[in-house]
């Protein structure tokens, strides 16, 4: 799509059964340094199907937007990389006669609907040749409800993740990296009737958050022989601390065939 070489992209598809696509890509190089990328696309079905005209849809009556895009920027030593991606689709099932969100107690229906949103940035500083840092973050937002019959459930996802770290590269064949990593995230759900008086929603909410460093070393021959030890010490605020060592052997002896073996451990 956007890294196709034209700088714009767009299709449009529909058909008798109420279907309709719509996508996009651009791509565009500001200068030297900065260039970005962006792809949306929508999709629309708003015909009920109905083929054994039993009353009920055969397949949700749907829409879903989605859009992403991609910025990159490279001046020296120096890369960044960020982005954000955005979804939202919902869906309407059940009888032909329900159409809406509100609980229909003469109509059967369901339906769901998700929002999600994600933001990430990546960054690198290359000192020299053999000496590199970086540093990552990404946040995620996911929210989602839904209905079915006069059951409800509506559940909030907040995730968030962080890495910092720094490469030593020794020779072609080996090299170091170490570094820390934090990540989280935040939950909360609640399961009711709609518009009932009688029953009280049940409501729970989660936070989980790990902290740790690790330590990873990479010997390599070529393209025949990769070696990864990587040690992993984390601290979580459910688990508490833990540590987990891991060896992975990766062997190519023809270019189309892999054998890999692989040991770990995870240790409170």
């Amino acid at each position: 799509a956007a890294d196709s070489g034209k700088w714009l992209q767009a299709g449009i598809y529909g058909d008798s059964y109420g279907q309709t696509d719509w996508a996009a890509a651009l791509n565009h190089q500001f200068n030297t340094s900065l260039k970005t990328e962006l792809n949306a696309g929508y999709t629309h079905d708003f015909m009920d199907k109905d083929v054994n005209n039993d009353g009920f849809r055969d397949l949700p009556r749907k829409r879903e937007l989605n859009i992403t895009t991609n910025w990159h920027y490279k001046k020296g030593k120096y890369t960044a990389c960020f982005g954000f991606e955005t979804l939202n689709n919902a869906a309407t099932g059940g009888s032909t006669h329900f159409d809406g969100r509100q609980a229909d107690t003469a109509n059967y229906g369901t339906f769901t609907q998700r929002d999600m949103a994600t933001a990430w940035t990546n960054h690198s500083i290359a000192f020299n040749s053999r000496n590199k840092a970086e540093a990552a973050l990404a946040y995620t937002y996911d929210r989602s409800n839904s209905l079915y019959g006069v059951r409800t459930n509506e559940n909030t996802l907040n995730t968030y993740d962080v890495q910092a770290s720094y490469i030593r590269t020794f020779n072609q064949r080996h090299t170091l990296r170490a570094g820390a990593t934090h990540n989280g995230f935040l939950t909360s759900n609640t399961l009711g009737l709609k518009d009932s008086i009688y029953i009280d929603d049940i409501e729970t909410e989660a936070y989980d958050f790990t902290t740790g460093i690790f330590a990873e070393y990479t010997y390599k021959i070529d393209s025949i022989l990769r070696i990864n030890a990587r040690m992993n010490a984390d601290w979580s605020n459910w688990f508490g601390f833990f540590y987990a060592p891991e060896v992975s052997i990766d062997y190519f002896p023809y270019k189309f065939l892999l054998v890999n073996a692989n040991i770990s451990r995870n240790k409170n």
